[in-house]
């Protein structure tokens, strides 16, 4: 029986936007530095920009330079930001998830456009025998996490947990030490993933996962510091979050042409924080239901085929806050609240014919509370060689403002307008050897309204705000170059290399988009000793000098870490490794009065029962 999970893989099989230009993180792939984060994970493949405050916690997820609520998803669900334009990708752990797809440019009619740059699709795991595994880490910052998995696996049921806790005790520093803050600042979290599928027949199949968790950072509040509005040290201010992702899929074989899906969904978000003597935060609720039909038109020689996918979404959002007068008084407020309802209907056709592929689209989403969009998407790839593949890819797409980004006391902007982007991409896939492997991609997109965060060090016509700020750019473009190679030497060595660069411009003045490096590169190895149970990895990344404002007057300059892991097998069920994180002690920060931690070592076990 195809699962549901299966069936989105098979409906992608005619369009090779899902299958070339993308970077696919097997379970391998998450597991090679052990306990990482996503953000960690991610950080310095081609495209993907990762900004964070501090060592642990939050921070600002980009993929062609565009980010916001709809850029990550989670079987399908999207994940939802827990601050204005902020990601909270430390409880999104890879031991998680079964696989990691990032889709760079558009993406086809039938997904969502909720990112103008891309997507991070994550696929929690699914239960494929009967196991279980318990993970322990500690090491720098008083951290420790415990992690259990277990797997249950029928012939017709499944079911996958993954339990985690995680306390930095003695946590890093969140405003800079070195800028009179000596506090440092805790983190603690929980969280729970599941996943559970049954054959309820030859032909139909439910699978449902759900993630809670449950995270506390201790933060900071601002002060002048050098003369300049900065983070400073605020001993009882705090951000904690709890929430919920579930969602349920049928799928649904109607016969030898004809696949069918409906996807239900639930998102329960209830941020809370203090800071500055108040208490913002925000509470919303998100219903999804999608109906997805992959039929088959015709199938010829080889893969020959053409399939067209059809369907419809709708999505009903409600959120409710708090609101506080502007400082210095921050005077409470009346209470806000409001909901909202998206509908969307999509049509595609897909085809391979010798050796061309891709896919058409069109798209309709509807709003009630914004102007109706018409989205188009085109892609086309062309196996010139066996070794040798051209591909084109083109479309438009429209976002509007999460509630977070919206609604978040202090830090949203309640005038924010959706942005909107047009653009597309050339690129080559090339095995130039054997054992080599090369990508080229050149990107292209023109963005009206695009949203931005910075940090402004006073208010402005713009952003009427100090501090982190969330508005738009009325013109924007991003252009830029992504190149990756891996390389095989043997069956104990391998590498790879990737470099990115992104020009990302406010066209009304020819400044440099906030937080966006122009170049980045990772080198990264991995060496298997042949006579022993020895794995050594190492990556070193590095990103250049950007801006933190609109005005382009705060520099963060640019910065090295080096990342290693070893990883001895002692024995078939236990593993014991040790990683180092910066170990070159590199502590330039990634936003402006922000630390940013120097080297950090860890130490773990793992052991399958």
């Amino acid at each position: 029986m195809t699962t549901s999970g299966d069936f989105a893989d098979e409906a992608q099989d005619a369009g090779f936007t899902e299958k070339t230009g993308t970077t696919h993180l097997t379970q391998e792939d998450l597991a090679i530095a052990q306990e990482r984060t996503v953000d960690e994970t991610l950080r310095g493949l081609p495209g993907i920009g990762v900004t964070k405050g501090g060592t642990f916690g939050l921070g600002l997820l980009h993929v062609r330079g565009v980010g916001g609520q709809g850029l990550v998803f989670l079987d399908g669900m999207p994940v939802p930001d827990s601050l204005p334009g902020v990601v909270n990708l430390n409880a999104l752990l890879p031991d998680g998830q079964d696989r990691i797809e990032i889709k760079r440019g558009f993406n086809p009619a039938s997904r969502t456009f909720g990112s103008l740059g891309g997507s991070i699709d994550l696929t929690s795991r699914t239960a494929k025998d009967d196991s279980a595994d318990l993970r322990v880490e500690g090491g720098t910052f008083g951290f420790l996490k415990e992690t259990a998995r277990g797997n249950l696996a029928g012939k017709k049921a499944r079911l996958a947990v993954t339990v985690t806790r995680a306390d930095a005790f003695d946590g890093a520093y969140h405003a800079q030490k070195s800028n009179n803050n000596p506090e440092r600042d805790p983190y603690h979290a929980n969280q729970v993933l599941m996943k559970a599928g049954l054959d309820l027949s030859d032909a139909v199949a439910w699978e449902g996962s759900m993630l809670y968790r449950d995270a506390w950072n201790a933060w900071d509040g601002y002060g002048i510091r050098k003369g300049m509005f900065a983070m400073a040290d605020e001993k009882d201010s705090f951000f904690a979050e709890e929430s919920w992702i579930a969602q349920n899929t049928l799928t649904a074989h109607i016969n030898a042409d004809w696949d069918m899906r409906l996807q239900l969904g639930y998102i329960h978000t209830d941020n809370q924080a203090k800071v500055m003597g108040i208490t913002p935060g925000y509470t919303t609720d998100l219903y999804l239901a999608r109906w997805e039909n992959n039929q088959r038109l015709w199938h010829g020689k080889g893969g020959d085929v053409i399939r067209l996918v059809w369907g419809a979404e709708g999505r009903h959002e409600w959120a409710e806050a708090p609101t506080f007068g502007p400082p210095p008084a921050l005077a409470p407020g009346a209470s806000f609240a409001e909901s909202r309802n998206q509908q969307a209907g999509f049509l595609e056709t897909r085809f391979a014919y010798g050796k061309l592929s891709g896919d058409m689209g069109v798209r309709y989403e509807s709003y009630d509370r914004f102007q109706s969009h018409a989205l188009v998407h085109a892609a086309l790839a062309w196996q010139v060689q066996d070794t040798l593949k051209l591909r084109a890819n083109g479309g438009n797409g429209f976002r509007i403002p999460s509630y977070a980004e919206r609604l978040f006391p202090l830090l949203g902007n309640p005038q924010l307008k959706p942005e909107r982007g047009a653009g597309g991409d050339l690129g080559l896939e090339w095995q130039a050897l054997s054992n080599l492997r090369f990508n080229l991609t050149g990107f292209y997109t023109r963005h009206d309204n695009l949203i931005v965060v910075s940090w402004e060090p006073q208010p402005t016509a713009q952003l009427p705000c100090i501090g982190e700020c969330i508005g738009n750019v009325a013109n924007a473009s991003i252009a830029g170059l992504e190149t990756s190679a891996e390389l095989v030497f043997n069956p104990q060595w391998r590498g790879g290399a990737a470099y990115t660069y992104n020009d990302g411009r406010n066209l009304d003045n020819g400044r440099r988009l906030p937080f966006q490096a122009k170049d980045s590169v990772r080198v990264w190895g991995e060496w298997r000793a042949p006579n022993l149970p020895l794995t050594l990895w190492a990556e070193g990344i590095y990103r250049s000098l950007s801006q933190n404002d609109l005005g382009n007057t705060l520099d963060v300059d640019d910065a090295f870490h080096l990342n290693v892991h070893v990883n001895y097998r002692v024995m078939p069920r236990l593993d014991l490794y040790v990683r180092g994180e910066n170990i070159n002690n590199d502590k330039t920060p990634d936003i402006y009065s922000f630390d940013h931690a120097g080297a950090a070592v860890y130490g773990g076990l793992s052991y399958r029962l």
